[in-house]
């Protein structure tokens, strides 16, 4: 073979290397399998409700981590596995997961190299392996049925440029990838989106009275082992006035002097109603972000009612670590306070709701950016004292005869009156008893109801730690200076341009310190200027 022969052959070697890798690339589908393209990926998936549980894998580039999410039908209800088994409200979500692979076909066929599955996003995301690389992972959807056979299984990896819609994906445990038309944002795995989030689920207009507790707690070492430090700054309780469309200011206390003493309002301030309304609304309709199982020995005494501790580390330790911490009562009764207060709602209904905000609990992402998220834990009682006891009125007793003529009426020639007047005071007396009853009853009733409704919050509040964003935090943990405000006929009158403008007018100008003479040593600073 000669010089010029042997120099054809590499320049044909080299073309056809270089027209495999343009083939081969991203953005580019050039490997044909006509055989394939056009049909059906998973062919018996045909019906989309014989899916019973949706998986999801993918890789999270911020935490170098594989995030599961997962949701299925356990013992006849809906579930997240991932999540601890919280309640799903999945059949609308999982349906429309569903209908992304019924139905999908091959539109072409991009490789069948192991070797190109980093630049076509297709790497499986391994959540057991140890040296996971976040380069060319894409997202792992798994379908199965009710008997755990997979209905449909992808990995869903980068865009196919040029071609809006479609998506390089490729079936685990092959090396062939594909072409389809699939969006995977329509597989959320936001834990929020499978849920009903709405968890407390008051009707706002039911909401009477709130009454914030504002302190925190920490966790200090002393000799005798860890202890927790309570900061007390304020208190506060406002009750809904109907009758004026505001909210009246029952108690406001400011802890001062070692102790939270009692304050007024100022003549020029008042209660800031907007903030007040958005507090209730937001409490009524509370968002949540995540869930976490408490201990069974401490879901089984909230469901009662009651904190039941003893002496279960277990239980104590998974309070600790979210921010809550059981404080010895008179008595023998156990109180938890938290981290960052509290605040408790009443209802018309009898109900009171308390609401303990705990420690952090992780960050939210946003378009906004990062934003931390806090434990909460809800408790329900009956506020009895919300039910006013009903007022009876004495029930007459029967009348006694005459003790000097046993025979008394028999020979009296009135005994038709007395007969009337018996008659008479039956009527009464069977009055009384009956509005008696009536109002026994009703008092009853509402507590009754009360009871059924306190009773159902707990068995779904006792099993769960809540996660509330940021935002939802400071919309119903309001301080002291959230609530109140200026009232505006002050502000104009007091603080206003004019207002000083006027004072001016009236005769009030600025002191001219003495020329040549410094201020005394020691003079505190104005305004935080050093002199």
């Amino acid at each position: 073979m000669n010089e010029l022969t042997k120099s054809l052959i590499f320049v044909v070697v080299a073309v056809a290397a270089v027209a495999g890798a343009i083939i081969g690339r991203p953005g580019r589908v050039g490997v044909e399998a006509p055989d394939q393209i056009g049909q059906v990926l998973f062919p018996e998936f045909e019906d989309p409700s014989t899916a019973q549980e949706l998986f999801v894998a993918r890789y999270d580039e911020d935490q170098a981590a594989v995030e599961e999410f997962s949701v299925a039908k356990k013992n006849g209800e809906w579930v997240i596995p991932s999540h601890d088994d919280y309640p799903a409200d999945a059949t609308e979500n999982l349906k429309i997961a569903s209908n992304l692979f019924v139905g999908m076909k091959v539109i072409n066929v991009a490789g069948d190299r192991a070797q190109d599955h980093v630049e076509y996003g297709v790497v499986e995301p391994k959540v057991d392996s140890g040296d996971i690389v976040g380069e060319g992972v894409g997202k792992l959807v798994s379908l199965k049925d009710a008997q755990g056979n997979r209905l449909a299984e992808l990995i869903v990896g980068k865009d196919v440029k040029g071609l809006e819609g479609q998506r390089y994906a490729r079936i685990p445990g092959q090396d062939r990838v594909y072409t389809v038309d699939i969006d995977p944002s329509e597989l959320s795995t936001t834990f929020g989106d499978w849920i009903v989030q709405d968890v407390i689920n008051f009707n706002a207009i039911d909401i009477e009275r709130m009454a914030v507790r504002d302190y925190s707690v920490s966790r200090v070492m002393t000799q005798q082992g860890p202890a927790v430090s309570q900061e007390q700054r304020s208190q506060f309780t406002v009750k809904w006035n109907g009758d004026d469309f505001k909210w009246d200011l029952e108690e406001l206390l400011e802890f001062r002097g070692g102790s939270l003493k009692p304050t007024q309002l100022l003549e020029s301030e008042e209660l800031d109603k907007t903030r007040l309304d958005e507090m209730k609304n937001a409490i009524a309709s509370l968002k949540i972000a995540d869930v976490a199982r408490k201990p069974e020995i401490l879901r089984e005494g909230l469901k009662d009612g009651q904190t039941k501790l003893s002496d279960d580390q277990e239980g104590v330790m998974s309070l600790f670590n979210r921010g809550f911490y059981p404080a010895a009562k008179p008595g023998g009764k156990i109180e938890l306070v938290s981290s960052d207060g509290e605040v408790n709602v009443f209802t018309k209904n009898a109900v009171q709701l308390t609401m303990r905000f705990g420690a952090v609990a992780g960050s939210e992402r946003s378009e906004e950016g990062d934003s931390l998220n806090r434990y909460v834990m809800l408790t329900a009682s009956v506020d009895e004292d919300s039910i006013p006891k009903p007022v009876l009125e004495e029930v007459p007793g029967a009348a006694e005869p005459d003790a000097g003529d046993p025979e008394g009426a028999a020979d009296d020639e009135s005994g038709e009156d007395d007969s009337e007047e018996d008659a008479s005071g039956d009527d009464e007396i069977d009055r009384i008893s009956k509005e008696n009853q009536r109002k026994l009853d009703e008092y009853n009733d509402k507590l009754n109801k009360a009871q059924v409704q306190v009773s159902e919050l707990n068995a779904r509040f006792a099993d769960w730690y809540y996660v509330i964003s940021d935002d939802v935090f400071k919309d119903v943990h309001l301080t002291r200076k959230d609530i109140i405000t200026m009232k505006e006929t002050s502000a104009d009158e007091g603080t206003g341009v004019d207002s000083f403008r006027k004072l001016e007018e009236d005769g009030l100008r600025p002191a001219t310190p003495l020329q040549g003479s410094p201020p005394p040593r020691g003079t505190p600073p104005l305004n935080g200027i050093s002199r």
